[in-house]
């Protein structure tokens, strides 16, 4: 299903995201639900499985269908395109959730070296499985960040930045952004988990990501 509104990739260029809303529709996440809730209960079954303050669960690039309906929306791959190239690779995709009191991350950038040729090496795409709201960890991003290799960033997790912005969503929208951009996850101080898709995109000639 296409966003109702054309996304504005000039937001890319000068901010380094865009929020693309209708990337799911309700069907989409009552499918993905259920698929999240069997993986976790598969999961589970592994002794050595922690899931620590925050859930993490892998593979989901290999699983394709539900999954694969955020990566191939047709505004996802436009916006993509935009900062990649129509020729970019999907080396991963998993889902993030931190639970109650969890979730704070310093700011970062998922990718640091910059491309000479002014374009970006990596883009990364979260996807709200629940709501994105200032309480329950939404992503927080510097914009116009992703032109920087460093950013003058606090330390402790929970200090904002001056110029950050917490990008709340609605159930299905899609946060695409430059992998240059500085973000991080916030702390969850609602009752509940915050699920979110994250899904990352390389050009062809990045041979290794981290």
């Amino acid at each position: 299903m296409s966003s109702k509104a054309s996304p504005d990739y000039s937001a890319l260029d000068r901010d380094g995201y865009v929020v693309i809303e209708g990337v799911l529709t309700p069907d989409d996440i009552a499918s993905m639900s259920v698929a999240i809730d069997e993986l976790y209960a598969k999961a589970k079954e592994d002794p050595l499985f922690r899931t620590g303050g925050t859930l993490h669960l892998d593979g989901l690039k290999e699983m394709g269908s539900p999954f694969d309906r955020a990566w191939t929306n047709a505004s996802v791959v436009d916006a993509v395109a935009h900062l990649l190239g129509p020729e970019y690779l999907m080396p991963r995709a998993h889902l993030r959730a931190p639970l109650t009191g969890e979730g704070a991350q310093s700011m970062h950038a998922d990718y640091h070296m910059l491309p000479a040729d002014g374009g970006h090496f990596v883009a990364t795409m979260i996807v709200a499985v629940d709501p994105f709201t200032s309480d329950n960890g939404a992503t927080r991003v510097v914009p116009g960040s992703h032109k920087q290799l460093k950013l003058n960033a606090p330390k402790d997790h929970d200090s904002p930045h001056p110029e950050q912005r917490i990008i709340e969503m609605r159930v299905g929208s899609a946060l695409v952004f430059s992998g240059h951009l500085w973000h991080s996850g916030t702390r969850n101080h609602s009752g509940a988990s915050r699920r979110a898709l994250q899904i990352i995109f390389t050009r062809p000639d990045v041979r290794q990501f981290s």
